[in-house]
């Protein structure tokens, strides 16, 4: 197949398979539809690499699953393990927009400190502010600018890209505000001094830091809340910025192909990827859609037989590697010679597997009747943190995806 030839596929209904060819990946390839209600990421994962998913018929109690998945991993997140995502970039963008909604609310408090007093959620702010002159003398020098923002993106982030731990940019923030403060204030000295005693506003100096660090505190805790919350909502989509974090979860390296030019997403993140770990190919269609691809090792009488979790040395694996991220150090295999070790090869996986004595996983094809076959290579859990990569295989049951329920309510 050639770019000029190259179609691309619409949504594929869950549960069924069909075949999929591409400039890069031409033989042998099949798609595995997935469930489209949010979190087809997930269920893309699941059909991969889980055969207790696998084996659920019912479309709800898949969705079920794939939410007490995404609630296990929502636990686990940390604010170490917030900010180490892709270089910082989501922890330090959700921060930025908990900082401008607090900024609107902080001013409200400031301005009518009394009305919020029986307030449990603005305590933090009262708190901060010791001194009842305070809030008239940060609301006159301020008045509705509260904070400037203009350059804390620049001073927190990092020569190589993404940005400081957190800490520091709290640090950043409380300085940079804190001076911008006593600039102000040297501004409209003369006219502060006509109603208030130098005394006070040394205090509202004080007051004024505090409230920052309280601000900053609260804004970065309620961003990572945030986060954890979407991480457990199955109707929230989550993509490619949570690659590294996913794939140290479920232990396997997690690889995406564009579906509008069959080719791998370039990658920029290389830790992302893992070297020796096993890997999975998800099909993105219409950059809103994830499903499964499953390479073919098998075909007697038009009973395909296809795995979904392949070793790091597959040569497949290694040419989409290869292709998704320039700066790892894999060999480029020709193309040529990839597509028929792919299609004609089993020595590169009986190297890294122990025998093959799985039971068979049925599923409905959408173009013919006949029967394809996923074959598991290791014995999975839910997730894992774990570096290492289990090589013992298990058998799977009939997933009977055959299911009579309708899936045209799909609307990822």
């Amino acid at each position: 197949m050639t770019d000029d030839h190259y179609e691309a596929p619409n949504k594929l209904s869950w549960g069924k398979f069909q075949r999929y060819s591409s400039p890069m990946l031409v033989n042998d390839v099949w798609r595995i539809g997935s469930i489209a209600d949010g979190s087809c990421f997930f269920h893309s994962i699941l059909t991969a690499i889980n055969k207790n998913y696998r084996s659920i018929n019912s479309r709800s109690d898949r969705i079920k699953k794939v939410t007490e998945v995404r609630n296990a991993i929502a636990r686990k997140i940390t604010r170490t393990s917030w900010e180490k995502l892709q270089n910082g970039e989501p922890a330090h963008f959700s921060l930025l927009e908990k900082i401008n909604e607090y900024e609107s609310v902080v001013l409200k408090v400031l301005k009518k400190p009394s009305r919020y007093q029986s307030s449990k959620s603005r305590a933090w702010i009262l708190n901060a502010i010791k001194y009842d002159k305070s809030y008239e003398i940060i609301n006159r020098v301020l008045e509705n600018n509260l904070i400037d923002m203009s350059t804390f993106s620049k001073d927190c982030s990092k020569s190589g890209g993404g940005y400081i731990p957190m800490s520091e940019c709290g640090n950043i923030f409380v300085k940079y505000q804190l001076k911008r403060y006593v600039q102000e204030i040297e501004k409209k000295l003369s006219k502060l001094t006509k109603n208030c005693e130098s005394g006070d506003i040394e205090a509202s100096v004080l007051d004024y830091k505090e409230l920052l660090k309280h601000f900053f505190d609260n804004a970065s805790e309620a961003a990572l809340a945030k986060l954890i919350n979407y991480f457990s909502d199955p109707r929230e989509w989550i993509g490619t910025e949570y690659l590294s974090f996913l794939g140290n979860q479920f232990n396997i390296n997690i690889l995406i192909v564009d579906s509008k030019t069959g080719l791998p997403y370039i990658q920029g993140d290389d830790s992302a990827i893992k070297k020796g770990r096993s890997s999975i190919v998800l099909l993105n269609v219409d950059e809103c859609h994830y499903e499964t691809l499953g390479f073919e090792i098998e075909n007697q009488n038009n009973k395909p037989k296809i795995k979904c979790r392949l070793p790091w040395n597959h040569p497949m694996i290694q040419k989409i590697v290869t292709l998704s991220n320039k700066s790892s150090k894999t060999e480029d295999v020709p193309q040529d010679e990839v597509f028929e070790k792919v299609t004609n090869d089993n020595t590169t996986e009986s190297n890294d597997e122990t025998n093959n004595d799985d039971d068979e996983v049925d599923e409905d094809i959408e173009m013919k009747k006949d029967t394809t076959t996923i074959l598991s290579d290791h014995d999975e859990t839910e997730f894992s943190n774990s570096e290492n990569d289990s090589d013992e295989e298990i058998e799977e049951d009939d997933a009977g995806s055959d299911s009579q329920e309708d899936s045209s309510d799909e609307d990822n």
